[in-house]
């Protein structure tokens, strides 16, 4: 598949691809399969992200809607079917499913939800500090804190009872553009922005690598992945892939 936007993988070993305009594949040794409106209920064709529970269900984020993918059944959420209140937006973002198996979804602009498999919970600027603004990405720490990047309003934290925003105004963050996020097993987050590398925070200090520097030779961060090994890989948009011990 051309275009490939995310990608996930089972406990059978299945790889499953979403992509930005032909829906999602799935391979399974040297089979495939694929799914998109056509001949699936796919709630759409461009994918946006995907997170696998603990159940193997494959949970697929589009620009029209939710998807829960069970074996070969699908279980829509949207804004026009979902049971009790849903997302905001059917324009999915990001998600992740956090070590209590709450999802969590980021409906542009300004949306986060909180679905624990019969409530919804949504948080925006009527009731919380999330600014209406362009979420970019989310991830989760070892002490189950939520990170939230927007597109220029910084860094958000939720600790289980309240918000909290980083920006460059508060924090020694180096950019209020997040493009990415990743938490290490030693409590430390990386944010990738836009043009000023990656910022790193330890819970009491910031610290960064810059951009265009023999560390990071690159300005556009697009993604950030920790491995097993607590190695930090950097995908960026303007010249491959960095590896970090």
């Amino acid at each position: 598949p051309n275009d490939v936007r995310c990608i996930a993988l089972n406990a059978e070993g299945s790889v499953y691809i979403g992509t930005g305009n032909a829906g999602l594949f799935k391979k399974t040794g040297n089979n495939w399969i694929f799914y998109n409106t056509g001949n699936s209920s796919i709630p759409g064709n461009a994918v946006q992200s995907l997170e696998v529970d603990e159940h193997d269900h494959v949970w697929v984020g589009t620009t029209t809607g939710l998807g829960q993918l069970t074996e070969n059944a699908w279980t829509v959420y949207n804004t026009q079917n979902t049971r009790g209140p849903g997302p905001f937006t059917n324009s999915l973002a990001g998600q992740l499913i956090d070590q209590n198996g709450n999802h969590w979804l980021l409906a542009n602009p300004g949306n986060i939800s909180k679905y624990d498999g019969t409530n919804w919970v949504h948080y925006n600027a009527t009731n919380s500090p999330v600014p209406l603004t362009a979420l970019t990405a989310i991830a989760e720490d070892i002490s189950g804190n939520i990170w939230v990047g927007t597109v220029n309003a910084g860094l958000l934290r939720f600790d289980g009872s309240g918000w909290t925003i980083f920006n460059t105004g508060n924090s020694g963050i180096r950019e209020n553009r997040i493009t990415s996020i990743a938490c290490n097993s030693q409590g430390k987050i990386f944010c990738g922005t836009y043009q000023n590398g990656i910022s790193i925070y330890d819970g009491n200090n910031w610290s960064y690598i810059p951009a265009l520097s023999e560390s990071l030779p690159c300005k556009y961060v697009n993604t950030l992945y920790i491995d097993h090994q607590q190695h930090l890989w950097v995908g960026s948009a303007d010249n491959g892939i960095s590896y970090y011990d």
